[in-house]
């Protein structure tokens, strides 16, 4: 009875938490928000809460982010802040694609918080490399390591949602990085964090915002260490300029950082010196990365955008040979992905062993 009595006052004290945080947001119609199990977003700025779906019981993550983050910005940064959040749910809440993080209620906002569901999640790569982990979930995110298989096929499955933005959706992601790389619980990779995405119908977009953006203001503009050197140096950014940013996030996945250069605060100016150097000398991450990334991330990283291979010709040729050296945790099973293109769809089959 002691037991009961103490799991019921855990959950009332959980539920109790949540409601403080999610005062008049219409969200909590819908959904019993649990516990705090992650975070994603540049910066990791939303939190994700286990929940379930009051009318039908079934399980769905509640992304909510609260304002009073940004209580110290002027009035117009946070303006300019809240209407990248806005555009950014509203944008993948638009997209219907596997790869894509499935939005099962859209964006509702209140005046304390930002809130939207989804299906169920279980980590970001940020949180997986070790970034913003709550502390609810931090034994089990930290001792968390990704297979061989699942990082080949996880990889392979941001390469398939990428051509799907890139040649269907027509967009440039803009934002690749372990903060917009989410795990759902059947461990499949999604992409999520559309904030700064822009139609890709014209072959170049100016981008301007590296060069207008206020130092004070980092939620802007995306994370510079996975920006590609055309759209630092020339403001100008194409779809090959998301190939880069997948090449650094396999090197940053390995390396398990999601600041490969140790820099702070996304100083443009450290940004267009590191990008300048590229057009003479390799990439520097390459020499921390073992020789067979290398051959996989190399083309990528390329200074030239002309010169980064088709995404598609990456997953037929060296990424075959790819493979990183990681080891379970004892009494984890493994997970292999199958995926079958069925008049265009893709469905996923788990299996384990």
């Amino acid at each position: 009875m002691d037991v009961i009595n103490k799991l019921y006052s855990t959950v009332s004290q959980t539920v109790s938490q949540i409601s403080l945080v999610l005062p008049g947001n219409p969200v909590t119609r819908e959904y019993d928000v649990l516990k705090h199990t992650a975070s994603a977003g540049r910066g990791c700025v939303w939190k994700i809460y286990n929940g379930v779906k009051k009318s039908t019981r079934e399980e769905a993550s509640i992304f909510l982010l609260e304002k009073k983050q940004f209580e110290l910005y002027a009035k117009d940064e946070k303006e300019v802040i809240f209407n990248i959040i806005r555009k950014g749910i509203f944008q993948i809440t638009k997209l219907r694609h596997p790869l894509v993080l499935t939005v099962q209620t859209p964006l509702e906002e209140s005046r304390e918080s930002f809130a939207f569901a989804t299906e169920p999640i279980f980590a970001s790569m940020a949180n997986i490399i070790g970034e913003s982990i709550p502390s609810s979930v931090v034994s089990e995110l930290m001792n968390y390591k990704l297979h061989d298989a699942e990082l080949k096929f996880g990889i392979l499955q941001l390469f398939e949602g990428l051509n799907f933005i890139h040649n269907e959706a027509k967009l440039i992601h803009r934002n690749i990085s372990p903060h917009s790389i989410l795990l759902n619980t059947n461990g499949a990779w999604k992409l999520f964090g559309f904030d700064y995405s822009v139609s890709s119908s014209e072959n170049e977009f100016e981008c301007d915002f590296y060069e207008n953006r206020r130092n004070t203001n980092i939620l802007s503009f995306p994370d510079l260490n996975f920006v590609a050197p055309e759209c630092i140096l020339n403001n100008k950014c194409t779809s090959r300029s998301d190939y880069y940013s997948i090449g650094m996030l396999i090197c940053v996945i390995y390396l398990k950082t999601c600041n490969p250069y140790k820099s702070r605060n996304n100083d443009i100016s450290d940004f267009k010196i590191r990008a300048a150097n590229l057009s003479t000398s390799k990439h520097p991450i390459l020499e921390k990365v073992p020789p067979i990334v290398q051959g996989v991330v190399e083309p990528l990283l390329s200074f030239n955008p002309e010169q980064r291979p088709d995404l598609r010709q990456v997953a037929k040729g060296a990424f075959g040979r790819f493979t990183m050296e990681s080891k379970s945790p004892p009494g984890r099973k493994r997970r292999f992905f199958c995926w079958k293109r069925n008049n265009s769809n893709y469905t996923q089959k788990m299996k384990r062993k």
